[in-house]
């Protein structure tokens, strides 16, 4: 005659199982996390191609970009997450259309932020040509010397896509007065969305920031390379490489 479990046999099946699954579910959400880096910085790597192609079409100049969700921007909380890509025909989105056939790759698969806000169709940061992170101006009226008084702002301008000639120069700030450099910089042309957690610090006084991939975030630099990175260096200029 057969006989059925006891309840102690079963308690411990259970018990394996559970145990097999704490094991088990950690691993699996490192393999996750590491095929949606690998997919994000796809995404960037086949964007940069078409930012390439787009630099080949137009006389070796990035595209002039304006983006909605910059429109009001002067501090974080100003910036619109409730737009869409298409409402400016200047967007990246739309600029990049006849070159970008899937606008999907505008995506990463583990966003944490995105616009517009509820259902993402962009969730990279781009840095584009009415971001009040620069000048409206093109690395031609910027090279030579720059003065280090007044806003920091001037020292992101040579990453916009503001039509500017693509060169890899930037500003390096530890020089007085500022000069422009030869190489790619500190710069990212896109790279992903990061929050800020406000109740850690990082040593320059700023709030501690995080991206998407565990901390970490993806970025399309300017010579169309993708570097996978911690914070974003260019909070602190001390943090500028040499």
């Amino acid at each position: 005659m057969r006989r059925g479990f006891t309840l102690v046999e079963l308690l411990v099946v259970i018990g394996i199982i559970s145990v097999l699954i704490a094991i088990l579910l950690p691993a699996l959400s490192r393999v996750r996390d590491q095929a949606n880096r690998i997919v994000c910085a796809s995404n960037l790597r086949t964007t940069g191609l078409a930012i390439a192609n787009y630099v080949a079409d137009n006389k070796q100049r990035l595209p002039y970009v304006v983006e909605p969700i910059w429109r009001s921007y002067s501090t974080t909380a100003q910036m619109d997450w409730n737009v869409t890509p298409d409402d400016e025909a200047r967007s990246f989105f739309n600029v990049m259309k006849p070159y970008l056939k899937d606008v999907r790759l505008l995506r990463c698969p583990a966003q944490l932020r995105g616009y517009p806000f509820n259902e993402p169709l962009v969730t990279y940061r781009i840095a584009s040509a009415n971001n009040s992170d620069g000048l409206e101006r093109t690395v031609e009226q910027l090279d030579g010397s720059l003065s280090p008084t007044g806003s920091a702002s001037v020292l992101f301008n040579l990453k916009l896509m503001n039509g500017r000639k693509h060169e890899m120069r930037y500003v390096e700030p530890r020089t007085l007065p500022w000069r422009v450099r030869k190489g790619v910089g500190p710069y990212s042309l896109l790279r992903d969305f990061f929050q800020v957690d406000p109740t850690r610090f990082q040593p320059n006084g700023l709030f501690r920031t995080f991206g998407p991939h565990r901390d970490w975030f993806n970025a399309l630099r300017l010579d169309f390379s993708v570097t996978l990175e911690r914070d974003p260096i260019y909070n602190d200029i001390s943090a500028y490489p040499p």
